[in-house]
């Protein structure tokens, strides 16, 4: 009786997995439009993915979206059954928070002009400051540089938007004195 052997060679093609990302910071102080998107690279098959991030964030997407300022980690595993995986940690930021330092001398008389200045920090700069009635203080200001220009007495309600489009709203009030009568 002849018995008949082959020969099989099975070649066995490790898992190996490893991740890189572009993240994209939020904005606005405060916001949630960060974003992270990852990149998988080596010998995976179809993988899984699960994120955890600030205040219970969690996901199973590979690229993840309107996110907070905070550490992202996420655990992308193969699917070889081989115990592949790479776990990578990633930081989403995000501006200061616009700060405002306004000054403006007194009126002495009845009609005349204050001297205001605004110094601007946090954000994202450039700024620019408008009052209600979409009247420049000043446009284009870089941080911490302080303008200084003259005013009228009134109460004005001042609006700082930084280069992202975040905004900052204050109120200045300029009295003046009573005019005089004889």
């Amino acid at each position: 009786f002849a018995q008949a052997f082959s020969s099989v060679t099975i070649n066995v093609v490790p898992c190996s997995i490893s991740a890189t990302a572009t993240t994209a910071d939020v904005s606005c102080s405060g916001g949630s439009d960060g974003s992270i998107d990852l990149t998988l690279s080596g010998n995976y098959g179809n993988p899984t993915y699960v994120w955890t991030g600030p205040n219970g964030f969690s996901d199973n997407t590979e690229d993840i979206s309107g996110l907070e300022a905070g550490s992202y980690t996420v655990v992308a595993s193969g699917d070889f059954g081989l115990g592949c995986s790479t776990t990578e940690t990633f930081a989403i930021g995000e501006p200061n928070p616009i700060s405002v330092n306004y000054n403006a001398t007194p009126i002495l008389c009845n009609g005349g002009l204050s001297q205001e200045s605004i110094t601007i920090i946090g954000g994202t700069a450039p700024y620019d400051v408008y009052n209600q009635n979409n009247q420049p203080l000043a446009l284009g200001l870089a941080e911490g540089v302080e303008k200084i220009g003259q005013t009228f007495a009134t109460n004005y309600v001042y609006t700082v938007t930084d280069a992202n489009g975040c905004t900052y709203v204050f109120n200045a009030n300029i009295p003046e004195p009573l005019a005089l009568t004889c």
